[in-house]
């Protein structure tokens, strides 16, 4: 029964690729094999790898790599698949471990397996060598180094990330991408229309968090939401993967609060974009609840549950808007939020310009990478 299981589960797996196998085939762009954070049921991974592919579709065809299973569509690619022109290292926090684990080995194995194939780096973050290291996963800084060398162009999530890649003595000049998800930044936002609403969104991260202790901002989440439920505030629960609702409901307790409302539809960039548009606020954990609803300038306070946080708002100017979840003050927090709440339409405008230069500064950086030799 189980092999069968087995067969079932590999061949529904080729099936799915095939659409994957065959554009790739017949396509008359570039080829690019990406290696990323795919098919993990998250909203920011999914959302990054689609940023990427609307980015380079006039020039390019993506061919994602299922990290959680990459053999997914082995088969017909022996069938289909021809050699790449790029191999492209996507977003998400993924420069991280070592060479016999997560990306670089993916990395390292398709580079093995094409090695005239340019390498080039879009967006990723890099892990913090301290806070990797504290939680248990810690980075092989020399071996990153000798494939990084090898790529024809580097570009990382924010000054945090080119910081530390600097500090490698890295023989390339790494730019500044910013977090690919930006591609949804809107031209144009709409004014709030202060009818207190304010979205909340807290993540089962476990202890690979500041401070290593998650019952600090379960803590925190509980009394949090009980005062704004108090002083009048309609609160929604925002998640970006399957897990995030469980964990806000059952886990923080979160359902024993009446009143507050549930937004489900995690898995559609676009309409979880338009619903943050439709809240005055966010209260984040997760790093891309945050960025989608600075996206649609929806004005936010970030929880950082590791440096990767700090990573991104320092890149659009807004470092100020977060509190470490090792060091999180109800009274501080609450009277943050009523202070942006009440200052909102400035809090907006200046949002927004932020996200439209950094947006317009991340096209730049994707004209470079397309003109870069």
């Amino acid at each position: 029964m189980r092999r069968i299981t087995y067969f079932l589960v590999k061949i529904k797996a080729e099936i799915n690729f095939l659409p994957n196998n065959i554009k790739y085939h017949f396509t008359k762009k570039k080829r690019v094999v990406y290696v990323g954070c795919t098919e993990q049921g998250n909203l920011g991974d999914d959302a990054i790898f689609d940023a990427i592919r609307l980015m380079l579709k006039e020039d390019m065809c993506l061919y994602p790599i299922s990290y959680a299973q990459p053999a997914s569509g082995g088969f017909f690619r022996q069938i289909f698949f021809k050699n790449p022109d790029y191999i492209i290292l996507g977003g998400g926090t993924i420069i991280k471990k070592g060479k016999e684990e997560s990306y670089l080995r993916l990395l390292m194995q398709w580079h093995n397996l094409f090695p005239d194939s340019k390498m080039a780096v879009l967006g990723p973050g890099v892990v913090n060598p301290k806070f990797s290291n504290d939680i248990g996963f810690p980075i092989d800084i020399d071996a990153w180094k000798e494939t990084l060398e090898k790529c024809t162009f580097i570009s990382v999530r924010g000054p945090l990330s080119k910081a530390e890649l600097d500090c490698w003595g890295m023989n390339k000049n790494i730019h500044v991408f910013y977090d690919p998800a930006l591609w949804y930044v809107k031209k144009e936002f709409k004014t709030k229309k202060e009818q207190k609403k304010i979205a909340v969104n807290f993540a089962n991260i476990k202890n690979r968090i500041h401070g290593g202790d998650s019952t600090l901002i379960e803590k925190f989440a509980f009394s949090i939401v009980r005062k704004l439920v108090l002083s009048g505030w309609e609160v929604y629960l925002y998640p970006t993967t399957k897990s995030d609702n469980h964990y806000m409901l059952e886990t923080i307790g979160l359902k024993a609060i009446n009143g507050i409302h549930v937004y489900s539809n995690f898995m559609n960039i676009y309409e979880s974009t338009d619903f943050l548009e439709s809240m005055d606020l966010l209260l984040g954990q997760r790093l891309h609840s945050v960025i989608f609803s600075a996206c649609v300038a929806t004005p936010f306070i970030a929880l950082e549950y590791e440096p990767k946080t700090n990573d991104f708002l320092q890149s659009i100017g807004m470092a100020d808007y977060s509190y470490r979840v090792d060091n999180l003050e109800l009274r501080i927090i609450y009277e943050h939020l009523i202070d942006i709440y009440g200052n909102i339409h400035e809090e907006q405008r200046k949002l927004s310009e932020k996200l439209k230069t950094a947006k317009r500064e991340q096209m730049r950086c994707v004209e470079l990478f397309l003109t870069t030799k």
